[in-house]
């Protein structure tokens, strides 16, 4: 799987929430009204030359309960969710299966390889 992380300055945020003020964003902000682990807001245009910046916004709670379902850690399942929102501020979706799938599989590379700086 070739490497697509952006190349240029990057700024991304990274916020944490309960379930109860992550449901009331997905509310606001998407028209969902349900819980969710993560959700992103691009703040540049995905494809631009300028740098990627967003905000990523993950439920603590979700990723307690969903690393207890996956028996992962905690640490895993956020990194997972870490993941997700900066695929969604690539671009990706997953609307269909092809691209849950597609999500996925770049969840699992992304979470088995060695990133510089990461060590």
């Amino acid at each position: 799987m070739v490497n697509e992380l952006p190349q240029q300055k990057t700024e991304i945020s990274i916020t944490f929430l309960t379930d109860p003020e992550l449901r009331a964003m997905n509310r606001q902000y998407l028209n969902h009204d349900w819980e969710t682990d993560v959700i992103s807001f691009p703040l540049s245009e995905v494809g631009s030359e300028e740098p990627l910046i967003g905000d990523i916004y993950i439920s603590y709670d979700r990723a307690v309960v969903q690393a207890q379902e996956y028996g992962v850690s905690v640490e895993n399942e956020i990194h997972r969710l870490a993941i997700h929102g900066v695929l969604h501020l690539l671009g990706y979706d997953h609307e269909t299966t092809a691209g849950a799938e597609m999500m996925r599989q770049k969840e699992d590379y992304y979470l088995t390889i060695d990133l510089p700086g990461s060590s």
